[in-house]
């Protein structure tokens, strides 16, 4: 049976497949790829991403295509730090497109939950809810994710963004 560390490497082998994708993560999962596809055709657009779980083949391939405009946090609680994960196979894949200072591992307490991504540029949105980058996220658990378009809305997520990336090494209280 397929594992989460699988994401990157699963390939569904049904007949069948592509429909059941389409309807089982049709509204999240299109609405994000499509908002990521006009990211790396705006050439002024810089992203940000919060990721708990991060194996949505997909995802990682549209992010790997925004090198050095994109920063990303990627969760590296419990299963999610170790060396064969699919979030440690996907921070050395953005590591060499975005470069280092780009890519960050953090949990917040126990793990790092956030699930976002903004873009500002010619395009003016964010995405937040709590619905994972991955397989699971997509197809099989039962999640939400809210889309917001404008200035205002997208500042609020990159301070909210820059916030964590900034002060990962603070103590608390910072």
């Amino acid at each position: 049976p397929a594992t989460a560390k699988d994401g990157l490497t699963f390939v569904p082998t049904h007949p069948a497949k592509d429909e059941a994708y389409e309807w089982m993560g049709f509204e999240a999962r299109r609405a994000i790829l499509d908002l990521l596809d006009a990211a790396i055709k705006d050439a002024t657009a810089d992203v940000r991403v919060a990721a708990y779980d991060m194996n949505e083949p997909e995802i990682l391939s549209r992010l790997v295509q925004l090198g050095n405009r994109l920063k990303i946090i990627i969760d590296d609680s419990k299963d999610h730090g170790d060396a064969d994960s699919a979030e440690t196979q996907a921070e050395a894949q953005l590591v060499l497109s975005a470069g280092r200072g780009n890519v960050q591992r953090q949990h917040v307490g126990t793990l790092q939950h956030n699930k976002t991504i903004a873009i500002s540029g010619t395009v003016q949105s964010a995405v937040g809810g709590s619905t994972n980058f991955s397989m699971r996220g997509f197809f099989v658990q039962n999640n939400n994710a809210i889309i917001v378009h404008g200035a205002e809305p997208v500042k609020l997520f990159f301070a909210a963004f820059d916030n964590l990336f900034n002060n990962i090494n603070k103590p608390a209280g910072f």
